[in-house]
């Protein structure tokens, strides 16, 4: 599974519009709209209706969105604590050449 499909994903569910979520994740709406059907394609399920503007979550994506953001949201902190690992990491060495 793609982080960049689940942001895109992430984006549409919550701004309904292909085309405002293709500006939060600096894409064009014909990438995120592909991203979005290979998500489903992964998935096995229609995550959008795609028939009315704006744009909405069917069942399976209403119940798909949380847990796309809490994928999103571990990941995220991950990152963090590795950068927060890597910057303690190198403190010592960068004060000690410094002293």
């Amino acid at each position: 599974m793609d982080l960049n499909k689940l942001r895109s994903f992430v984006a549409v569910a919550e701004l309904g519009s292909l085309t405002s979520a293709a500006g939060v994740v600096n894409l064009t709406q014909s990438a995120v709209s592909q991203q979005l059907k290979e998500l489903e394609s992964e998935l096995d399920t229609k995550l959008l209706d795609r028939s009315r503007r704006p744009v909405s979550l069917t069942k399976e994506g209403a119940e798909f969105a949380p847990v796309a953001q809490q994928m999103l949201q571990i990941w995220q902190t991950y990152k963090e604590q590795q950068t927060r690992k890597d910057f303690e990491g190198n403190s010592p060495s960068v004060m000690s050449a410094v002293s």
